[in-house]
C-alpha cells in the first residue's frame, strides 16, 4: 500500500470520517472527509512541499459550502517533528480558547 494511502486511513480513522478513493480524479479533490473536516494530505521523503493560494481557497470553497473546517495534514517522513496540521486561524484562536491556553 502506498505511504500516503497509509497516511489518508489513519487521519481518518483519527477523525472518524472516511477516506475518499481517488480524491484527485472526482470531485471531491480532498483526501479525508468527517463530520467536522475535510483535509487534504500531503506527504514527502524530501525537503518540501508545495502548496499555493489555489490549494488554500478550494479546500476552504467546498469547507463553506459543506459547513466544515478545511485542514491539511502534511507529513514530513523522517522529520523530528513529521506531522504538521493548518487549519484557518479563526479555527485555531478558537481552540486556545476553548482549552484556556495561552
Amino acid at each position: 500500500m502506498k505511504q500516503v494511502k497509509k497516511q489518508e486511513k489513519r487521519i481518518a480513522k483519527e477523525l472518524k470520517g472516511k477516506r475518499i478513493p481517488l480524491s484527485g480524479a472526482g470531485w471531491e479533490k480532498w483526501d479525508v472527509k468527517s463530520d467536522k473536516f475535510i483535509v487534504d494530505c500531503k506527504q514527502t521523503a524530501g525537503k518540501t512541499i508545495s502548496l499555493s493560494r489555489k490549494n488554500f481557497e478550494k479546500i476552504s470553497r467546498d469547507a463553506i459550502v459543506q459547513g466544515k473546517i478545511p485542514a491539511f495534514h502534511l507529513l514530513f517522513e523522517g522529520s523530528p517533528f513529521p506531522e504538521w496540521v493548518i487549519i484557518p486561524y479563526n479555527f485555531f484562536k478558537n481552540l486556545i480558547e476553548e482549552k484556556n491556553e495561552i
